[in-house]
Protein backbone atom coordinates (compact mmCIF):
# COMPACT_ATOMS: atom_id res chain seq x y z
CA UNK A 1 0.00 0.00 0.00
CA UNK A 2 1.29 3.47 -0.84
CA UNK A 3 1.22 6.02 1.94
CA UNK A 4 0.30 9.61 0.50
CA UNK A 5 0.62 12.60 2.34
CA UNK A 6 -1.28 15.97 0.89
CA UNK A 7 0.05 19.21 2.43
CA UNK A 8 -1.31 22.79 1.28
CA UNK A 9 -2.43 25.18 3.67
CA UNK A 10 -5.61 25.47 1.16
CA UNK A 11 -8.01 23.08 3.63
CA UNK A 12 -10.93 22.57 0.87
CA UNK A 13 -8.36 21.95 -1.40
CA UNK A 14 -6.01 19.85 0.22
CA UNK A 15 -9.28 17.30 1.43
CA UNK A 16 -10.76 17.06 -2.07
CA UNK A 17 -7.22 15.85 -3.16
CA UNK A 18 -6.91 13.48 -0.69
CA UNK A 19 -10.49 12.31 -1.32
CA UNK A 20 -10.31 12.17 -4.57
CA UNK A 21 -6.73 9.86 -4.53
CA UNK A 22 -8.10 7.45 -2.41
CA UNK A 23 -11.76 6.94 -4.27
CA UNK A 24 -9.41 5.91 -7.25
CA UNK A 25 -7.34 3.71 -5.63
CA UNK A 26 -8.39 2.03 -2.98
CA UNK A 27 -4.50 1.02 -2.31
CA UNK A 28 -3.27 4.29 -1.44
CA UNK A 29 -3.55 5.34 1.93
CA UNK A 30 -4.03 9.22 1.98
CA UNK A 31 -3.85 12.00 4.50
CA UNK A 32 -4.60 15.40 4.44
CA UNK A 33 -2.20 18.44 6.47
CA UNK A 34 -2.91 22.02 6.14
CA UNK A 35 0.77 23.55 7.13
CA UNK A 36 4.21 22.26 6.76
CA UNK A 37 4.18 22.35 10.98
CA UNK A 38 1.26 19.52 10.62
CA UNK A 39 2.82 17.28 8.52
CA UNK A 40 6.57 17.42 10.23
CA UNK A 41 4.58 16.50 13.07
CA UNK A 42 2.86 13.64 11.56
CA UNK A 43 6.43 12.39 10.12
CA UNK A 44 7.68 12.04 13.70
CA UNK A 45 5.36 9.09 14.08
CA UNK A 46 4.55 7.77 10.56
CA UNK A 47 5.74 7.22 7.37
CA UNK A 48 4.75 8.10 4.11
CA UNK A 49 5.93 7.02 0.57
CA UNK A 50 5.52 10.13 -1.04
CA UNK A 51 4.50 13.64 0.05
CA UNK A 52 2.52 15.93 -2.56
CA UNK A 53 3.16 19.60 -1.21
CA UNK A 54 2.36 23.13 -2.49
CA UNK A 55 5.70 25.43 -2.55
CA UNK A 56 3.91 28.79 -1.48
CA UNK A 57 2.67 27.88 2.66
CA UNK A 58 2.67 30.35 5.56
CA UNK A 59 4.95 29.88 8.15
CA UNK A 60 7.29 27.90 6.30
CA UNK A 61 8.47 28.05 2.71
CA UNK A 62 8.07 25.09 0.62
CA UNK A 63 11.80 24.95 -0.34
CA UNK A 64 12.03 24.76 3.33
CA UNK A 65 9.51 22.33 3.90
CA UNK A 66 11.14 20.21 1.28
CA UNK A 67 14.73 20.61 2.92
CA UNK A 68 13.15 19.46 6.13
CA UNK A 69 11.79 16.18 4.80
CA UNK A 70 14.89 15.22 3.40
CA UNK A 71 16.47 15.48 6.58
CA UNK A 72 13.86 13.66 8.46
CA UNK A 73 12.57 11.16 5.50
CA UNK A 74 15.32 11.17 2.83
CA UNK A 75 13.95 7.97 1.37
CA UNK A 76 10.35 10.02 0.71
CA UNK A 77 9.54 11.33 -2.79
CA UNK A 78 8.29 14.52 -2.95
CA UNK A 79 5.66 16.09 -5.85
CA UNK A 80 5.59 19.65 -5.53
CA UNK A 81 2.57 21.53 -6.51
CA UNK A 82 2.50 25.44 -7.26
CA UNK A 83 0.08 28.09 -8.91
CA UNK A 84 2.57 30.15 -10.13
CA UNK A 85 4.95 28.18 -12.21
CA UNK A 86 7.75 30.27 -11.49
CA UNK A 87 11.29 29.17 -12.74
CA UNK A 88 13.37 29.92 -9.89
CA UNK A 89 10.90 27.98 -7.27
CA UNK A 90 11.02 24.90 -9.42
CA UNK A 91 14.85 25.06 -9.74
CA UNK A 92 14.89 25.57 -6.05
CA UNK A 93 13.31 22.51 -5.30
CA UNK A 94 14.65 20.67 -7.97
CA UNK A 95 18.21 21.26 -6.08
CA UNK A 96 16.56 19.78 -2.87
CA UNK A 97 15.68 16.30 -4.40
CA UNK A 98 12.47 17.41 -5.91
CA UNK A 99 11.92 15.58 -8.97
CA UNK A 100 8.00 15.75 -10.12
CA UNK A 101 6.00 19.05 -10.03
CA UNK A 102 2.40 20.08 -11.01
CA UNK A 103 0.97 23.30 -11.68
CA UNK A 104 -2.31 24.29 -10.70
CA UNK A 105 -5.20 23.79 -11.25
CA UNK A 106 -4.99 20.16 -12.65
CA UNK A 107 -6.39 17.04 -13.43
CA UNK A 108 -6.70 14.53 -11.04
CA UNK A 109 -5.56 11.67 -13.78
CA UNK A 110 -2.18 14.09 -14.12
CA UNK A 111 -1.42 13.83 -10.15
CA UNK A 112 -2.25 10.24 -10.32
CA UNK A 113 0.06 9.41 -12.93
CA UNK A 114 2.83 11.50 -10.84
CA UNK A 115 1.95 9.57 -8.00
CA UNK A 116 3.00 6.74 -10.20
CA UNK A 117 5.99 7.53 -10.93
CA UNK A 118 7.00 8.69 -7.94
CA UNK A 119 6.00 5.57 -6.33
CA UNK A 120 8.46 3.73 -8.53
CA UNK A 121 11.08 5.94 -7.84
CA UNK A 122 10.84 5.08 -3.97
CA UNK A 123 10.66 1.75 -4.80
CA UNK A 124 13.25 1.68 -6.33
CA UNK A 125 15.07 3.99 -3.16
CA UNK A 126 14.06 1.18 -0.78
CA UNK A 127 15.36 -1.42 -2.77
CA UNK A 128 18.71 -0.32 -3.36
CA UNK A 129 19.27 0.52 0.38
CA UNK A 130 17.70 -2.83 1.47
CA UNK A 131 20.04 -4.76 -1.33
CA UNK A 132 23.24 -2.72 -0.12
CA UNK A 133 22.35 -2.95 3.54
CA UNK A 134 22.37 -7.18 2.43
CA UNK A 135 25.73 -6.70 1.02
CA UNK A 136 27.21 -4.97 4.38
Amino acid sequence: MTKVMVVDDEIYFATNIAKLLRANDEGMEVLAVYSAGEALKELDNAFYDIIVTDVRMPKMSGIEFIEAIKKKRPETSIIVMTAYGAQDVMENAFKTGTLLYIEKPFRIEKLEALISVASKVHRKKSTKKTTAHVHT
